[in-house]
């Protein structure tokens, strides 16, 4: 066998053996980005080949066009495959789609049927001869109108997707930078081959040495899956991270150009600040985000707290400005992160409060369980009354803990967003009302009205029980009277109303409550209206409080639901959220 012949074997059996080995590969890599209509392309390169290297040996006319013909089922398949493959590897893959694919291979599926639907090729071909040389031979062509619409078409997918996977050379990870560089070497190659042969720079005439550059491809891609990682670190993870880290994080994240222009907007920074994220854009920053003049700073990154009123609620955000510039060192624009420390700042307030409560109340206490311990060395004095004072006190102080405890586990649910189970408001209502009648008979404690089975969060059970509580335990009435009533006033809404007879909230105690924090020279007598002002706030509701002959306190929360859950024979043990310590009666 001739040298020559045996090169040209070795050549199309290797580039066969690769294209088809490399499709196997990358079949086997789906659902991988890019592995499908990667294994597409190289099973159509295959079938190019193949019908190249076999049309290349015959001599006999009809079978050698037939032959030819056939061979354009992969050639005009790969170059939109190897567009679609571009896009889905580079993390592009929103653009394919069936009406994409169904775009794409528009032109390709036309070239086809002129090819092998006419016997001469029709707007392909003007002209069709076979070549017969020895024992090989090719088929000479005269370009049609339609070839120039197909291989621009061509041209350009194959244009396009190099310039998707070049854009990667850009990365900082070097597999990247690899991969980037053997995807290139492998179209690149059979391109070339196909851009040659077109212009018509070959010594023999009709031979196309584009299916036979795919060895070139081949080794390319071998390299590629075995030593980079091909199709198992691919890009797409990274460009889809960096969207999802913007769109979806909780921390707001607003982009505006070098004179203050708001240029992008995540739906974080859309729902914090209130804004229309299409409406904001080309506005200037400083109309939408708190203080943006004064953080603004092209040198350096500044970050500061402002307090943000949106309607009838107050929020704390924490601002971040970093300014943003390109690889020649140039202001291109500012980057705002905007957090939510509302609840952060909220719960240092509220452990401030809790630090003062306790450290007045505490030293209160003492200070008379400490008196009534002096006095029970006055022989004068009786003892036994002494000592029930000092239970009495000591249990009250116990009580206090408890009430700490409960306000940390609401204060904590709060901190970490939990989504408490849900509770029905009338079934909690009738428990604590049934409890105060027990622990206090004397008191006339009035049920009325019905939230019609609406389940509201579970804090709102320490907010019933303190609300009697305090209703109860601060009546000084010769005839104490609590009256408790439930309702819904609207659509997604309970209320509670808890009505005494008594002397009233003291102002000095209502205007804390209404400030938030405690100071040297006021004291809340008690932690139970603390509890109930902040388990209200953690489940959205508002509390209202007036003195009325007697007080009136109007809590109203989001109703989540409208059946009371059943717990064993439908009585719970007690209350939800209630401590085990007992309570002296």
């Amino acid at each position: 066998m001739p040298v020559p012949l045996l090169v040209s074997l070795v050549v199309i059996l290797g580039s066969v053996t690769a294209a088809v080995s490399l499709a196997v590969l990358a079949w086997r890599q789906r659902p991988k980005p890019g592995a499908a209509p990667f294994a597409v392309l190289l099973t159509a390169a295959a079938w190019w080949i193949g019908c190249s290297s076999l049309g290349l040996f015959t001599v006999d006319p009809n079978t050698r066009l037939l032959i030819f013909r056939l061979g354009w089922v992969g050639a005009v398949v790969v170059p939109p495959a190897w567009l679609l493959f571009a896009l889905e590897y580079t993390g592009h893959d929103e653009y394919v789609t069936p009406s994409t694919v169904a775009a794409l291979a528009a032109i390709p599926a036309t070239t086809l049927a002129f090819v092998l639907a006419t016997p001469g090729g029709g707007p392909v071909f003007e002209s069709l001869r076979v070549a017969v040389y020895g024992t090989i031979s090719t088929v000479e062509t005269s370009f049609g109108p339609w070839f120039w619409m197909h291989a621009g078409f061509s041209y350009l997918a194959y244009a396009v997707g190099c310039a998707l996977v070049l854009r990667l050379l850009s990365s900082d990870r070097t597999v990247y930078r690899g991969q980037a560089w053997v995807l290139a070497v492998a179209v690149l190659a059979p391109w070339a081959g196909d851009v040659v042969h077109t212009a018509g720079l070959l010594p023999v005439p009709g031979l196309n040495l584009a299916p036979f550059m795919f060895l070139i491809t081949g080794v390319a891609g071998l390299w590629g899956l075995t030593q980079l990682e091909l199709l198992d670190a691919v890009p797409v993870p990274s460009s889809h991270a960096r969207e999802f880290v913007v769109e979806r994080i909780a921390d707001g994240v607003v982009v505006a150009d070098a004179d203050g222009r708001i240029v992008d907007v995540n739906e974080s920074a859309a729902d914090l600040l209130d804004l229309d994220p299409e409406g904001c854009l080309g506005q200037h920053a400083s109309e939408f985000v708190p203080e943006f003049d004064a953080l603004r700073d092209p040198e350096e990154e500044r970050c500061q707290t402002v307090e943000w009123d949106r309607g009838d609620r107050s929020f704390y955000l924490e601002i971040t400005q970093t300014p943003l510039r390109d690889s020649h060192d140039r202001l291109v624009g500012y980057v705002l992160v905007v957090h939510d420390v509302t609840r952060r700042r909220t719960r240092v307030q509220n452990l401030d409060v809790l630090n003062r409560v306790l450290r007045h109340n505490l030293r209160n206490e003492m200070n008379f369980i400490y008196g009534q311990a002096e006095r029970l060395d006055d022989p004068d004095i009786d003892s036994a009354e002494a000592a029930a004072t000092i239970k009495r006190k000591a249990m009250e102080v116990a009580e206090l803990g408890d009430r700490a405890r409960e306000i940390s586990r609401v204060l904590d649910e709060w901190d970490r967003d939990e989504k408490s189970t849900a509770v029905g408001l009338d079934r909690v209502v009738d428990i604590e009302v049934g409890r105060v009648r027990e622990r206090r008979p004397g008191v006339t404690v009035v049920r009325e009205g019905s939230a019609a089975g609406a389940k509201v969060p579970r804090p709102a059970a320490p907010v019933v029980r303190n609300l009697l509580e305090n209703a109860v335990d601060h009546n000084a009435a010769d005839d104490p009277v609590v009256e408790v009533t439930t309702g819904r006033p609207a659509d997604g809404v309970a209320e509670l109303r808890v009505r005494d007879n008594g002397t009233g909230i003291p102002d000095a105690e209502l205007a804390i409550l209404e400030s938030g924090r405690e100071t040297d020279l006021h004291h809340a007598s008690g932690m139970g209206l603390w509890l109930v002002e902040w388990a209200v706030r953690t489940m959205n509701g508002t509390i209202t409080v007036e003195n009325d002959d007697g007080a009136v306190v109007t809590v109203t929360v989001p109703a989540v639901g409208n059946r009371d859950e059943e717990t064993g024979d439908g009585r719970p043990e007690r209350s939800p959220g209630e401590s085990a310590r007992s309570r002296p009666p």
